[in-house]
């Protein structure tokens, strides 16, 4: 099969392209099914966020402005490792817009707006961008150098995707936690630019915790005073697991709180559409779970979360930020998140990024995990880390706290 001109556009059709002197041929689709039977043998093994089941849910509600690609590697006719891609226009301002908008004022923020304004590209990135978490690619065949063989796809890739939008500029592979650190080096050879975030909160949960009960006790005085404290002040509000008829009918008024946080985010990439939860729920029923909290029978709050085998993936989070200090919704939140996790004898908590601070005082851990990027232009591509780096700002700054005895 030839390449595809008409890739940008045909869901439906594939290309196909060789690597490493036609020794490997690389599939490409824009749609799922259309490789499924390879993609699910690459991944029975994978992690559940490269799974068709999970990627399927995606494709039906698609955050906006963001298109996928499915990359599938042959060796001797077998599939033997697959990449998940997502296509989007990286536009910094309205990434950064809540921010370089804010009443805050600092002295750097006339350059980064600078900036910002000029940073504009079709951008290809390995992994995906509403996750945290090393869910770019995936490979069978231990022999073969994965790294080497990912960056030669990805530009490959970029040459014959979505050239009536202009083509693809930038390329973006995220995440590398510490233990893939060879992989990273090996994409830094390949001219990748490190480029600065946040790093992920998680926690590992004790054998010895049957209840939440047991969490609570583990903490030091200080902390389980803090924990009472924040029950005490939830009050009387409601706290609700909802199905996906539920979900369907609060729609509007979840999708109101979830906007409410994502659009006050100092860096946002990507914005769901508002059948999101509902699509998910409805495709996951099993995985997938919201807990919405109300107050004289309406929403104030909710979390969204996934669950398996991995333990418990916290997801998008929604509030009404007018009363969610006096209710302290959000360490409310966090302290569900835990009991759950005990609940269902979780492994592990992931909270993703954001808000280290007071996710550190409910117990979780910082784990950095690297995020590289790379410009097709040479020259401008020895400029796009350090820029982006700057258009974020300084890292937050946060202190980490130690709430167990």
């Amino acid at each position: 099969m030839g390449i595809c001109p008409g890739l940008s556009y045909a869901k439906s059709k594939n290309a196909d392209l060789h690597l490493q002197g036609g020794e490997i041929r690389l599939s490409v689709s824009r749609n799922l099914d259309a490789v499924l039977r390879d993609w699910d043998q690459v991944t029975s093994e994978a992690p559940f966020f490269l799974q068709s089941p999970f990627l399927q849910s995606l494709e039906t509600a698609p955050p906006e402005g963001v298109e996928f690609a499915y990359l599938i590697f042959h060796r001797n006719l077998q599939p033997v490792g697959i990449a998940y891609c997502q296509t989007f226009e990286f536009d910094a301002y309205k990434s950064l817009e809540a921010s370089l908008e804010s009443g805050d004022r600092r002295w750097y923020d006339p350059l980064r707006k600078f900036l910002a304004r000029r940073i504009n590209f079709r951008t290809l990135v390995c992994g995906n961008l509403l996750f945290s978490g090393p869910y770019a690619y995936f490979f069978t065949d231990t022999e073969l150098d994965a790294p080497k063989l990912v960056s030669e796809a990805l530009i490959k890739v970029s040459s014959v995707l979505d050239k009536d939008r202009g083509g693809i500029q930038g390329l973006f592979i995220k995440d590398f936690p510490p233990e893939h650190g060879a992989d990273l080096d090996a994409f830094r050879k390949s001219g990748y630019r490190d480029f600065k975030f946040l790093p992920c909160m998680h926690m590992s949960m004790p054998g010895d915790w049957g209840s939440f009960e047991d969490y609570l006790e583990a903490l030091s005085s200080k902390y389980r005073v803090r924990a009472r404290r924040a029950f005490k002040k939830l009050g009387d509000v409601e706290k609700r697991y909802l199905n996906a008829r539920e979900i369907k009918a609060w729609e509007s008024e979840l999708y109101e709180l979830y906007r409410e946080v994502a659009d006050s985010a100092d860096f946002n990439l990507a914005t769901v559409p508002a059948d999101y939860f509902y699509q998910l729920k409805n495709a996951l029923p099993g995985d997938f779970n919201v807990l919405a909290y109300f107050d004289k029978g309406e929403p104030i709050a909710f979390i969204s979360y996934f669950t398996g085998d991995f333990g418990l993936e916290a997801h998008f989070i929604g509030f009404d930020s007018a009363i969610q200090r006096k209710r302290q919704l959000y360490l409310n939140i966090l302290y569900d998140l835990i009991r759950e996790g005990i609940e269902m004898e979780a492994p592990r908590i992931h909270f993703a990024r954001t808000a280290s601070e007071i996710k550190s005082s409910v117990g979780a851990i910082a784990c950095d995990q690297q995020c590289i990027i790379r410009h097709r232009t040479p020259w401008i591509n020895r400029l796009v880390g350090p820029i982006v780096g700057t258009l974020q700002g300084p890292t937050e700054e946060w202190q980490p706290r130690h709430p167990f005895k």
